[in-house]
């Protein structure tokens, strides 16, 4: 007798341990899944901002070469930056006040193209400046009402726009022609 009443308390026990089994399989399928917590430098990378982001990045693929084996595929995997790929660098963008200026030293009254065709700095042809760059700043000063100093307007003067020199232009000068004085030096010796 007490042999059945310690088997049919068993299977009672056992029966309850099945039910409670379902109610906790039930109460985990219903609850939502808890991510798996982040570590302290992913969470840490994750607040950095983007520039901090993109100079990091770019350090890491300048010591690619002296990190140990598997580390740039968990920083891939981590952090979610390609070791692998080359970055190209990106052309900035121009201001506004350097396109004014670069528009305004391309005029023709501020600067003229040179003879030779074939001289050319970042594809465009070079363009000799006829004032000197103060009065250049003046002018667009005046003439934009923009107040802006000389060492930022010379900043953005672009390279292709230059100060001449005596063998510029390989002719005559356009300004200030030097035809009359070549004529005058070969006459007046026949004069005399």
């Amino acid at each position: 007798m007490n042999i059945s009443k310690l088997k049919n308390e068993n299977a009672e026990l056992r029966e309850t341990v099945r039910t409670l089994t379902k109610e906790v399989e039930k109460l985990r399928a219903s609850r939502p899944l808890t991510p798996p917590h982040d570590s302290p430098s992913k969470v840490f990378f994750d607040n950095v901002s983007p520039n901090a982001k993109k100079r990091a990045a770019l350090r890491l693929k300048d010591k690619k070469e002296n990190l140990s084996r598997g580390i740039s595929d968990q920083i891939k995997h981590k952090f979610g930056i390609n070791l692998s790929k080359r970055s190209a660098p990106k052309e900035p963008s121009q201001s506004s006040l350097q396109t004014q200026i670069e528009d305004f030293l391309s005029r023709d009254d501020i600067s003229k193209l040179c003879p030779d065709k074939h001289k050319q700095i970042d594809g465009h042809q070079i363009q000799y400046r006829l004032n000197h760059l103060n009065i250049l700043h003046q002018q667009f000063e005046l003439e934009s009402n923009i107040d802006i100093d000389y060492v930022t307007f010379t900043r953005y003067v672009p390279s292709y726009i230059q100060k001449p020199n005596h063998d510029s232009w390989r002719s005559c000068l356009c300004i200030i022609c030097l035809n009359p004085q070549l004529k005058y030096e070969k006459i007046a010796p026949i004069e005399e």
